[in-house]
């Protein structure tokens, strides 16, 4: 089983700054060096191929200063695309025409405004060992307690070694997915725009699972959406430092 990892990354002109909708403590550096950070392979055992499709003018960026001194052997996919829906489709069609991966291997794609816990690796990987999941999240989805849409959401809970588990409709765009799922799965990817449609067609069509930990490994950086119980503001300054 190889994890590989394609994490999002753009240019400072394309980043969103939405400072109304973000955490005071929000920063894209920060999340760029606590994943790298938190994905050093002297951590764990596992065969991780790591790659960041940045779009735009990789000059000067935190990016590249990453890249001229990598903490975890990186391949780089540049592209220049404008748009996060454009730059989307370019990632899918790279992966099913170009990308190489077995079917119990783990894609994991990551958007550029996530924080993750120490140990997220081991946890995700943790879960594919555990069970025949098709796709997970790390973002312990705090919509999900409060949206009066989900008040008759019932969840399977699971468990593994390191946490509970429960299964949710939908997740954003930063999710894993098994290989032999994936590769079924791709044209749909391709074809639907919107995270929540896009779940929802996968789960009523093809039946997917899609699990996230309680509490998260990771959290979308929203205000009023951060996964719940954990001080992730905390936890970047401490795995940025």
């Amino acid at each position: 089983m190889v994890l590989h990892i394609f994490l999002r990354q753009t240019g400072d002109r394309l980043q969103k700054s939405h400072p109304q909708i973000r955490p005071h403590w929000f920063d894209y550096k920060k999340c760029f060096y606590n994943f790298v950070n938190t994905l050093h392979p002297a951590t764990f055992n596992y065969d991780i191929k790591f790659n960041i499709i940045f779009d735009g003018d990789l000059t000067g960026t935190f990016t590249e200063n990453y890249l001229n001194n990598p903490i975890t052997p990186t391949n780089l996919i540049q592209i220049n695309s404008g748009g996060e829906s454009v730059a989307g489709n370019i990632m899918w069609r790279f992966i099913k025409e170009q990308y190489e991966y077995d079917d119990k291997d783990i894609i994991y794609i990551v958007e550029n405004d996530y924080v993750h816990a120490p140990g997220w690796v081991d946890v995700l990987v943790g879960l594919y060992e555990s069970f025949d999941a098709s796709y997970a999240s790390l973002y312990d989805h705090n919509d999900k307690y409060f949206l009066p849409m989900y008040d008759d959401l019932q969840s399977p809970i699971i468990y593994t070694k390191h946490c509970y588990w429960r299964g949710v409709p939908n997740t954003t765009g930063t999710f894993a997915v098994k290989g032999e799922w994936l590769r079924e799965d791709i044209d749909q990817h391709l074809a639907i725009e919107g995270d929540f449609h896009k779940f929802k067609a996968l789960v009523e069509t093809r039946a997917a699972s899609v699990y996230t930990p309680m509490p998260g490994y990771s959290t979308h950086c929203m205000n009023d959406l951060l996964s719940p119980l954990v001080d992730w503001e905390k936890i970047l300054n401490e795995t940025t430092k």
